[in-house]
C-alpha cells in the first residue's frame, strides 16, 4: 500500500513539474518575442493607455501600436513605475535598437531603461 501512494506520488510531481517547466518555457519565449518586436521598433508618439500584459508593461500608442516592455524602477525615472506614472497623452520616445526609452509627462523626461531577453 505504501509503495502505491509512493509511485502515486512520483508520478504527480511528475506532471507538476512538467507543467510548471511548459508554462517557464512558454513565458520566457513570450518575452523574447515581446522584446525583440519593442527592441527593434522606433517609437515617437503619443500614449494612448498602458496596462499589465504578460508581467511586463503593455502600452498602446494614439496611431494603435502596441508594445510590451519590461522596465526597471530605477533613479533614471525616479523610482516610478511605468503603467502607474504614463498617462494618456504624454509622448513616448525610444530609437530602434535604444537601451533607453524616454518618457514626457508635465515638462520633464523620465528615463526607463528595461529588461533584455
Amino acid at each position: 500500500m505504501k509503495k502505491r501512494r509512493f509511485i502515486g506520488f512520483i508520478v504527480l510531481a511528475s506532471v507538476v513539474l512538467g507543467i510548471l517547466a511548459a508554462v517557464q518555457i512558454y513565458s520566457r519565449k513570450r518575452g523574447a518575442e515581446n522584446y525583440t518586436s519593442f527592441n527593434s521598433a522606433n517609437i515617437d508618439g503619443v500614449l494612448e493607455k498602458t496596462y499589465v500584459k504578460f508581467k511586463g508593461v503593455g502600452f498602446t500608442m494614439e496611431d494603435g501600436s502596441e508594445y510590451v516592455f519590461y522596465p526597471y524602477k530605477s533613479e533614471l525615472n525616479s523610482f516610478k513605475n511605468f503603467d502607474r506614472f504614463a498617462s494618456k497623452g504624454d509622448r513616448v520616445l525610444k530609437l530602434a535598437h535604444s537601451d533607453t526609452l524616454f518618457l514626457f509627462k508635465e515638462g520633464k523626461r523620465y528615463k526607463f531603461t528595461f529588461i533584455k531577453f
